[in-house]
């Protein structure tokens, strides 16, 4: 009779300790996604802003335009 209602007890304890655990859980996944979504967001966002490369790709065109001919080219 005594094992009975100590492991009644146990199964209750553990229950509360599973729900506990598996709300901790749930926050850190959705912390830890947030976080990649924000990285990932970000990353597109700062790869569009980039005009670098354009700049250089028209400096280069303008360049090749504007210099003279040579007996190599």
């Amino acid at each position: 009779m005594l094992k009975k209602f100590i492991r009644r007890a146990e199964v209750e304890q553990w229950k509360k300790k599973t729900q506990k655990l598996r709300a901790r859980n749930v926050w850190t996944g959705l912390a830890i996604g947030a976080v990649v979504v924000g990285i990932y967001g970000y990353t597109f966002y700062s790869v569009s802003q980039e005009k670098i490369m354009d700049e250089i790709d028209k400096e280069a065109s303008v360049a090749l335009a504007t210099r003279g001919k040579t007996t190599a080219n």
